[in-house]
């Protein structure tokens, strides 16, 4: 379990990251939150951000409520977890040591399963405004520096192949999964709900601003030198609209890019 010192230590350093850039200023903190708002100079309206550590609370339906009263007084939320290898970041082998042997994840190298993570239910809850990557505190250690990082989380992909056709698993295959080439044949697969592989998008360990989702009035922590704030909160490119048939494709295949997503329900191969 996280101390009290841990996490006081965890709050104060995500506010040295703002204040250090020179562009918020601290309003008020608690051992699980951070009430900020940017300086005048940043915009002629400042953003005002409650950063919020969701590990830190009792439940899931606390964040949910905390993020809705924000929203409705167009503050924004900017979740970030602790990561303590417990109630977040917590990896898949440390739970169930079998899965370094699973034939499922015949598509992986060892190292790659060894890095896998079990999402816990807060990070699942967070990651569906963020698409697909969260942000941590990451305490100092002996091999890692203190820092706040941001992880994608690219979905377990749960390969079938191995099952024969006579098994009775076959029914569950056919239901839940979706047909990948995979040289000349096609292999029956399926991406996790709970498993996700962690790669380092960046790391703040000195100074951080905010990267702002207007629409979901959502922001996510990143050194100060990339955070959009510099650009007026928006973001660095304009996401292309989606159309239809890519919006249906995504809420069968969420973890899949838009056109995999629409070979997927159309059964094509990709």
């Amino acid at each position: 379990m996280v101390s009290q010192r841990e996490k006081k230590q965890a709050v104060q350093f995500i506010c040295n990251l703002l204040e250090n850039s020179d562009c918020y200023q601290v309003l008020s903190k608690t051992e699980q939150s951070i009430d900020v708002q940017e300086t005048p100079e940043v915009r002629a309206e400042p953003h005002r951000i409650e950063v919020i550590v969701p590990n830190f609370l009792e439940n899931v339906l606390q964040y949910s409520l905390g993020y809705a009263s924000n929203a409705s007084q167009e503050v924004y939320t900017a979740p970030i977890f602790y990561k303590d290898g417990k109630t977040a970041f917590v990896r898949m082998v440390d739970r169930n040591s079998s899965w370094r042997t699973d034939k499922s994840l015949k598509q992986y190298t060892l190292q790659q399963i060894n890095q896998m993570l079990h999402l816990r239910g807060m990070e699942k809850e967070v990651l569906h405004g963020f698409k697909d990557s969260l942000s941590y505190y990451q305490p100092p250690s002996e091999r890692l520096d203190e820092a706040v990082v941001d992880f994608s989380l690219e979905a377990v992909l749960f390969d079938y192949s191995h099952i024969p056709l006579c098994d009775e698993r076959r029914d569950f295959i056919l239901r839940d999964c979706f047909l990948q080439s995979n040289g000349s044949r096609k292999v029956p697969v399926k991406y996790s709900e709970d498993y996700r592989l962690p790669e380092k998008i960046s790391q703040a360990t000195e100074a951080a601003g905010f990267i702002y989702d207007d629409q979901a009035l959502l922001a996510k922590l990143a050194p100060a030198d990339k955070a959009t704030h510099l650009a007026a909160g928006e973001l660095d490119e304009d996401e292309p609209e989606l159309t239809e048939e890519e919006l249906m494709a995504k809420n069968y295949y969420p973890e899949l890019l838009p056109a995999e997503a629409v070979k997927a329900l159309r059964g094509e191969e990709f």
